[in-house]
């Protein structure tokens, strides 16, 4: 029964190290509005911010020691604007 305790533990152990861990993702979402008059003409403004950060696979060292994991970011930001004078205009700017 030893033996197939070990192999059983073994075989365990296999798994878990072999498979690679999901990774740890975070969204952020932020919303900015504003509203403003030159020259008479209204101009109402949204901005809306969008950041996602995820930890990578490749270790993260410092002088050689490994102190944790990499993170990737990604951000996009639309900014979308209307006046009341009938102009309207969207920006989208995206960084990595």
């Amino acid at each position: 029964m030893k033996i197939q305790h070990a192999t059983a533990i073994a075989a365990a152990l296999t798994m878990m190290c072999g498979t690679p861990a999901l990774a740890q993702t975070t969204r952020e979402t932020k919303v900015d509005h504003d509203t403003k008059v030159h020259d008479g003409v209204a101009t109402a403004t949204t901005k809306v911010t969008t950041t996602s950060k995820r930890k990578t696979h490749r270790p993260k060292k410092i002088l050689g020691v490994k102190v944790g994991h990499k993170t990737v970011e990604h951000k996009t930001v639309r900014e979308s604007s209307v006046s009341s004078d009938g102009d309207r205009s969207v920006k989208v700017k995206t960084s990595h």
